[in-house]
């Protein structure tokens, strides 16, 4: 059967087999279509043959499918076995960008940028029988097959990590940890479950996820609860994990670490959701926090997640105010899983083994996308950040002209000046504390005085009957007794903090104590109403991500009546204040994309409406200032990346022709198959030729162009000789004549 290119589906006396064409197809479209499930595939295969569906086709069909996964997860390491002697070498295969290094290039502050986050959408049903009302084993068919790769992270090797988020080195003083680029910082922050956090950090109680209380039926019923991955800036997934029986836990990232470093090596730059608390996590690690330290590993907040975080964090973690990421977003899980979810519909209810093949090979066919979009990549980040250069270079200059701005080191002290004047906010001492709470027992105690007085001041209309002024005289006799004990209770209360205070004489409206008191008391009130309102915001934030999804406009719509509520609340907070503050209105609030300016209205101690940082004409320009910047970074990066990428295909086209050679006279069936991925990786690389060429002959272009010629022009380049690139000009109108015969490459048959 199998020679005449059939695999059956039972070792002894098959009565049915699938041909491998048709295997063939369902991988490939597998691998495009995740939610195409095998059953759905046999019965359009029924249909097709206008045969009846039967159920024993389906594990027929998936037991065939496992033989011809495991031949062609078989030949695939033969020929990796061939290629690739290291792992570093696989890792270069997967994404050359940022992986492939070069002698003598110029030296970036970071040399990789990666990202990572959980996702609890690929979660698989634990299959169990209960024994009683309370206990419940497992019944799922013991299954001994694995499938093992070099990005995927076993249970056992992510669990030596389990107990270093319960604890800090007492070795490691908090003072001794790396700080954030490009301003110190103070680093006190916990693991990424946020297991034992300090509540007092602003960040934190925004990124806490589901208590554990709620996720426990959850991890009764799932046994693998998500997966965790690691991201190159290109979208190539690097390393990845099952979350088992929990959500983000910080033994996760802190196995991702410790294999980043042992990989790929020193100067790496990792973003997570809340990389801020993790940082301090992360360095006072036993097993991994040496090694951070010693090889540079740094941390940052995602772009888009960090402009949820707090003012003070954002100046010290978002890649806008972080050297050396250029126009990195660091976005990628996201946008990974939005795809990987729908690996999901399929391995619900899989079993183990089943489960992590899918995963496998729907990642497999996701980096090959990437490492094939490399150059595209390249490319459109070299155009977005000449264009921002050409465009925000202008107007900045226009706009520090009108500010009156002289040079731009002013954006740089604005920022020390904003990150100081955050830091040095705190919540009022203790004595503060004491005063207000005995301004409140005071109020309290004259507005039950009040009330117990006006009880005893006049007398309920009797009515002409004895059992109707029995009833009233016994409930105000009641409503009495009730308003002493309340005056007795705050009279206590307002003797105990008297005497906490150490106060003589009691404090009246008239006295300055109170006064001061009251003042203090009215702005935690507007902190109050103001943390509610940013709150909506934050909320409203995210629905606003969501834009398009079913019932989002319903929440929208809700929201915006909760944030003007809050609004109001906010206004007459904000009157009460002296001097008042001004009001907000409701239109200004929901136009708020990011939220550094609630922070800017959080103290109302000081007028810092006086610093030229708080104006929002000066921070547009030293926003546009700092994308600036970023841009100007991007370019070396871009640089140094094309220079991996064409040095890599060089070396990969190499390595092909040398393997296949030897394969034809030692193996001609693994050199037939050796020659099919030559062939297809010769086509692949005319693309990226291609985009390399167009990319030197961008306006504005800083790379190496003689390079770019050379590698263009040598045997299977995509131009002439006598058509290499000038060190200036050329604005690339003519490319598509120069190429057309890259694209007669990719019309190769069988």
């Amino acid at each position: 059967l199998a020679r005449h290119g059939y695999i059956a589906t039972a070792p002894n006396h098959p009565s049915l087999a699938f041909s491998v064409r048709v295997l063939e197809y369902f991988q490939i479209l597998n691998s495009r279509c995740a939610s195409l499930s095998i059953q759905a595939f046999v019965h359009a295969l029924c249909d097709l043959h206008k045969e009846p569906y039967d159920r024993t086709m389906r594990r027929a069909f998936s037991s065939a499918y496992d033989v011809h996964v495991e031949i062609t997860h078989t030949v695939q390491n033969q020929l990796d076995g061939l290629l690739h002697k290291t792992t570093i070498s696989k890792y270069q295969d997967a994404c050359p960008a940022c992986v492939f290094r070069v002698d003598n290039e110029p030296r970036l502050k970071y040399s990789m940028l990666t990202c990572m986050d959980g996702n609890e959408s690929m979660k698989r049903v634990r299959r169990t029988r209960l024994v009683d009302e309370h206990t419940s084993v497992c019944v799922e068919r013991p299954d001994g097959r694995g499938r093992a790769s070099h990005m995927f992270l076993e249970a056992e090797e992510v669990d030596k990590f389990k107990d270093e988020t319960l604890a800090r080195s007492p070795s490691i003083p908090l003072n001794t940890l790396p700080t954030p680029t490009p301003t110190p910082s103070n680093q006190t922050t916990e693991p990424l479950s946020l297991e034992g956090a300090d509540d007092a950090s602003p960040c934190i109680p925004r990124w806490k996820n589901m208590s554990d209380d709620s996720k426990k039926k959850m991890w009764g019923i799932f046994d693998e609860t998500g997966i965790f991955i690691t991201t190159c800036r290109h979208g190539v997934v690097l390393l990845m994990c099952d979350m088992i029986q929990s959500g983000e836990l910080g033994k996760y990232p802190l196995a991702m670490i410790d294999r980043l470093i042992e990989v790929f090596g020193r100067d790496i730059l990792d973003a997570s959701d809340i990389g801020c608390q993790f940082s301090t996590t992360a360095n006072s690690s036993a097993l991994v926090g040496p090694k951070i330290r010693q090889n540079n590993f740094r941390f940052c907040v995602n772009a888009f997640h960090g402009y949820a975080h707090c003012r003070q964090c954002q100046l010290q973690w978002h890649p806008l105010y972080t050297e050396g990421v250029g126009l990195e977003d660091f976005e990628t899980c996201e946008r990974v899983f939005s795809e990987s979810n729908r690996v999901a519909t399929c391995t619900r209810h899989a079993s183990k083994f089943h489960r992590r093949q899918a995963l496998l090979q729907h990642f497999a066919r996701w980096n090959a996308d990437k490492k094939a979009e490399i150059s595209r990549f390249i490319l459109n980040n070299y155009r977005q950040a000449l264009r921002n250069i050409r465009d925000i270079s202008s107007n900045l200059a226009t706009t520090m002209s009108s500010l009156r701005i002289e040079n731009s080191y002013t954006f740089i002290q604005w920022h020390a000046e904003e990150l100081t004047y955050l830091q040095s906010l705190r919540k009022p001492p203790e004595v503060d504390i004491l005063a207000m709470n005995y301004v409140k027992a005071l109020k309290r105690l004259k507005a039950a005085n009040t009330k117990y007085r006006w009880m005893n001041t006049g007398a309920e209309t009797i009515r002409s009957t004895y059992s109707r002024e029995s009833a009233a005289t016994n409930s105000i006799e009641r409503a009495r007794e009730r308003g002493l004990e309340t005056v007795l209770f705050h009279q206590n209360s307002a003797e105990e903090y008297e005497t906490k205070l150490g106060v003589q004489q009691r404090w009246t409206e008239d006295s300055a104590e109170w006064k001061a008191a009251d003042l203090t008391l009215a702005e935690q009130d507007y902190r109050r109403a103001l943390d509610h309102l940013e709150g909506l915001v934050v909320a409203r934030l995210f629905e606003l991500s969501k834009m398009g999804r079913a019932g989002t406009c319903k929440s929208l719509k809700a929201r915006s009546g909760a944030v003007r509520n809050a609004v109001g609340k906010y206004n007459r907070a904000a009157a009460a204040l002296t001097p008042p503050r001004q009001p907000l209105e409701m239109k200004v609030v929901l136009d708020y994309v990011f939220l550094a300016e609630f922070d800017l209205l959080r103290d109302s101690r000081h007028n810092i409406q006086e610093k030229r940082w708080a104006h929002s004409a000066e921070r547009e320009a030293a926003i546009a200032y700092y994308k600036l910047e970023r841009s100007r970074e991007e370019i070396p990066r871009l640089n140094t990346e094309i220079t991996r990428l064409m040095a890599y295909i060089v070396d990969k086209e190499k390595r092909l022709a040398d393997a296949a050679t030897i394969l034809e006279e030692t193996d001609p069936a693994l050199a037939y198959q050796l020659r099919k991925r030559q062939k297809f990786e010769v086509a692949l690389n005319a693309v990226h030729r291609r985009r390399i060429y167009e990319i030197a002959a961008l306006d504005g272009f800083t790379g190496d162009r003689h390079a770019i010629s050379a590698f263009c022009t040598a045997e299977g380049g995509i131009i002439q000789r006598g058509d290499e690139l000038e060190d200036e000009g050329g604005d690339g109108d003519n490319i598509d004549d120069n190429v057309e015969a890259a694209f007669q490459v990719l019309s190769f048959g069988d």
